[in-house]
């Protein structure tokens, strides 16, 4: 099965907990997951170090990045809406968060 997670929300707020322990858990089962940042989310960029480092394919909206002063990661795809709008095709469950 492939998971698509979609997070907005940034700091001080559950999602992120939420969104990460549904991914670990995807993973576990040998699930894929993709997950992709957008607005204020992508301030948490340096949280999903673990998730990649685990198999999980995480990108964000390099717009909104560059619009927060978000520095770039090796680790994380810098994309766009048509990335999201692929996740979304590919995948047979899909969580928005935020």
């Amino acid at each position: 099965m492939k998971l698509a997670i979609q997070l907005l929300s940034g700091f001080g707020s559950q999602d992120l907990r939420t969104a990460t322990h549904l991914a670990e858990a995807a993973l576990a089962l040998g699930h894929q997951v993709g997950i992709f940042l957008m607005e204020d989310a992508v301030y948490l960029v340096n949280q999903f170090k673990g998730l990649t480092d685990k198999g999980a394919d995480v990108s964000l909206c390099a717009h909104n990045a560059h619009q927060r002063g978000v520095a770039k990661v090796d680790y994380i795809l810098w994309g766009g809406q048509p990335d999201w709008a692929q996740m979304v095709h590919d995948a047979d469950r899909v969580i928005c968060l935020g």
